[in-house]
């Protein structure tokens, strides 16, 4: 009876650090999700203010233009 209530008693808490392991890891995923996001959108908007959106543009039409053979 005591070493079944011992059993018992270590299963329920291994299930709850499991439960708050994985808890925090879902937490630092969607921390890490959104500082990524931001980083992105921090740096297309750079490339934006430098003019590099008209660059990549030019290239993409000479790549196109090269490929259907006009160019």
């Amino acid at each position: 009876m005591i070493l079944q209530q011992l059993l018992y008693n270590i299963e329920v808490s291994w299930s709850i650090n499991t439960t708050k392991r994985s808890n925090h890891i879902l937490k630092c995923r969607q921390i890490s999700q959104i500082v990524l996001v931001i980083a992105g959108i921090a740096m297309m908007g750079y490339g934006a203010v430098r003019g590099e959106a008209a660059a990549v543009l030019g290239k993409a039409i000479k790549l196109c233009l090269e490929c259907v053979g006009i160019g």
